[in-house]
């Protein structure tokens, strides 16, 4: 069964992003992984993800090396993860995501762990690592990923109050990330 734990913090510190929000990741998320070769343990906040898996049979080559497809899965997870916690009202979107080659390893469990770096309103830029047993690094990522984010607020404009002159239409208007 799938382990979550979603870190409290307080509400005030992170701008209205609220534990609803981190609970309708985490419940995306979960009910994407149904047919993965692992199973998750999750932890997430805002800015940071990690996935604690045992790997199983089916994560390992014949030669008992973990797949590179297992590799690429978990730090893209745990990446996509992190940079949709700074986006509550909307989605990310991958535009980048750099995976060097990994050695070979073989290890029965791994932990994701992936924090934003930076960010600002249409870009968030993600680290991700890859350990195995006793804290080794099996692999690092970084991606680029693009917010999604449908613009609504209480300043906007209903459409009969928009006058014909207006320059800005509703999809420039981009609320950003710390409001």
């Amino acid at each position: 069964m799938f382990g979550i734990r979603i870190t409290k913090y307080d509400q005030d510190d992170h701008k209205g992003q609220g534990m609803d929000s981190l609970n309708s990741l985490k419940s995306r998320f979960l009910s994407s992984t149904a047919g993965l070769r692992f199973r998750p343990s999750v932890e997430i906040e805002r800015g940071h993800c990690s996935l604690y898996v045992h790997l199983s049979p089916f994560s390992l080559a014949p030669s008992g090396h973990i797949l590179d497809s297992t590799i690429f899965q978990l730090l893209f997870n745990a990446a996509s993860l992190s940079a949709n916690t700074l986006v509550p009202d909307g989605e990310v979107s991958c535009i980048e995501f750099q995976l060097p080659p990994a050695p070979p390893s073989c290890f029965s469990t791994a932990v994701a762990v992936a924090d934003v770096v930076q960010s600002d309103p249409r870009q968030i830029f993600v680290t991700a690592r890859l350990y195995g047993d006793l804290d080794f690094e099996i692999a690092y990522a970084v991606g680029k990923f693009q917010t999604l984010e449908i613009p609504h607020s209480q300043d906007m404009l209903n459409s009969d109050q928009v006058s014909p002159e207006a320059s800005t239409s509703a999809l420039d208007i981009v609320r950003p990330l710390n409001s």
